[in-house]
């Protein structure tokens, strides 16, 4: 049995299987070459053939597919996160090439590579110009990504020194949401904890979760362990959970990327289903906006628009790890 947990000394997931670990790039190539499946679930091995709902829907279709694997100036090994700015500017976080990319939407060429002292995570945008970045051990590093310079550094302070964030979000309130090794933190600027998201209950939250946030900053989590999603009012109380483990419509095997729509609906990246799954505000499964047939290949990181015309996702193509659909407002 394959037994996934995240490395506290660097942020990065890994996995032992023998006695030996694997770092999340790894992971990532297991993957991309379709062999995790059997290792996690062998009672569960999904495919086309078990799925109703992605061999009758075809989903959206991609109308760019950019960005290359390599290591030169162009190319990008592990793209480990993604947003779309105000200015719909497209960031990729380059983890292993510590940098930031910037892709311009209008002709989504390379418009200009921010270097970095660390291997970026995850990234949120904090203001117009200020993003959030994790992935140095227990900072939150704050850059100014027009000007290319940092503007601080945050560190969670209290009680939750030793936390290493991964996931993060920032709501409407300017509150910064970071997830950790089972858990979840809202912050103030000052790295203060406002609060601490935890299940009730006997079940945990698993150890590798994703975050975002709503209009009405309540907070989403997808929990890739536990195949499901959890939700958290603004004052961080839990308020449900929905969605299982499986290939069948409203299920998930494996949850990576997530975020949110103009109504709240919420997109959660399927990803060893190979689709992108929409849930209303409460939970009720909508619809596949894309699926294998759509051109998806293992999802695991996802980015709206901030007019929600285009969805950003990172997935395990070689030939083009970045999709661009365009929505349609229905």
């Amino acid at each position: 049995m394959l037994s996934l947990y995240m490395m506290a000394s660097s942020g990065e997931l890994s996995a032992i299987q023998e006695g030996k670990h694997v770092s999340f790039v790894e992971y990532v190539c297991r993957v991309s070459a379709g062999i995790t499946s059997r290792l996690l679930h062998p009672e569960a091995d999904c495919n086309e053939g078990y799925s109703p709902a992605l061999c009758r829907k075809k989903g959206l279709t991609p109308v760019k597919r950019v960005g290359k694997r390599g290591t030169d100036d162009e190319g990008c090994w592990w793209p480990s996160s993604v947003l779309v700015t105000t200015d719909r500017e497209v960031i990729v976080a380059d983890r292993t090439g510590k940098c930031l990319r910037v892709f311009s939407s209008n002709t989504w060429g390379l418009r200009r590579k921010i270097p970095l002292s660390y291997k970026p995570l995850c990234v949120a945008l904090f203001d117009k110009d200020t993003l959030v970045i994790t992935g140095d051990a227990q900072n939150i590093h704050l850059l100014d990504y027009l000007q290319g310079k940092d503007k601080g550094v945050i560190r969670m302070t209290g009680a939750v020194e030793t936390v290493y964030p991964s996931g993060v979000a920032v709501d409407s309130l300017g509150r910064i949401v970071v997830t950790s090794h089972r858990q979840g933190y809202v912050l103030n600027c000052n790295g203060e904890v406002l609060t601490t998201l935890n299940r009730e209950g006997p079940e945990q939250l698993g150890d590798y979760l994703h975050v975002t946030t709503n209009s009405k900053n309540d907070i989403i989590l997808s929990d890739f362990f536990n195949s499901c999603v959890h939700v958290f009012d603004p004052n961080g109380r839990f308020v449900n959970s929905f969605s299982s483990h499986g290939c069948g419509d409203g299920q998930l095997d494996h949850p990576l990327g997530i975020c949110t729509d103009g109504r709240d609906n919420v997109l959660v990246l399927d990803s060893e289903n190979h689709r992108i799954a929409k849930f209303s505000v409460n939970g009720d499964f909508v619809e596949h906006v894309a699926t294998r047939e759509s051109g998806v290949k293992f999802p695991y990181e996802i980015a709206m628009s901030e007019d929600n015309s285009q969805l950003v996702v990172c997935d395990c193509d070689l030939e083009g790890f970045i999709k661009v659909f365009s929505i349609s407002d229905s």
